[in-house]
């Protein structure tokens, strides 16, 4: 079914994405919609620093300049798009990690959803395949079902294209009525 966010995505809308660009490659049209903009938070679980990794052994990346840099990088990109400052929330926790500190990452997500108190929740797709993207929808699934959020959960794709795949899109192998685009 073809969506229209401004009227699909009622209320205050929270992105969270694992990493910055997330957001973007997921959600960034939602989150251009005039109308959704100025209800839209979004919350980076990680603090981005394991990414871009130098392909080189030899070069030594300062993982605090990089998160600081992405950081703002998310910032500047959130206002490009229409986004209040201020709706750039970061948890902080390390890169490539989300997985071993699920509790961590629960506990923070529920204090920063219960400040927010958004009325849809978008998170990555249940069978991602990256383990960050799986341990932030996985944490909002656990919050969904302790009673920690009232929220409708919706699922987005940072990955769509799955090479395995007959036609090479996860997309093609969900049944229409489970999915809504926004195009």
């Amino acid at each position: 079914m073809h969506g229209d966010p401004e009227r699909d995505l009622s209320g205050t809308i929270v992105v969270v994405a694992p990493h910055m660009d997330d957001e973007l490659i997921g959600c960034g049209g939602i989150l251009a919609s005039a109308g959704v903009a100025a209800r839209a938070h979004v919350i980076y679980a990680s603090d981005g620093s394991g990414s871009p990794a130098s392909p080189y052994p030899w070069h030594r990346t300062d993982r605090a300049a990089l998160a600081r840099a992405r950081q703002e990088e998310a910032r500047a990109g959130l206002a490009e798009l229409g986004l209040p400052p201020g709706h750039a929330h970061f948890l902080g926790l390390p890169d490539g990690t989300l997985q071993r500190r699920r509790p961590q990452l629960e506990q923070q997500l529920a204090i920063m959803l219960e400040e927010l108190r958004p009325d849809r929740l978008l998170v990555p797709f249940r069978m991602d395949f990256h383990p960050d993207h799986l341990a932030v929808a996985a944490a909002a699934r656990n919050l969904r079902s302790a009673g920690n959020l009232t929220a409708e959960v919706l699922e987005y794709f940072a990955y769509a294209r799955w090479k395995l795949l007959p036609g090479g899109d996860i997309r093609g192998h969900i049944r229409d009525s489970a999915l809504l685009r926004f195009e």
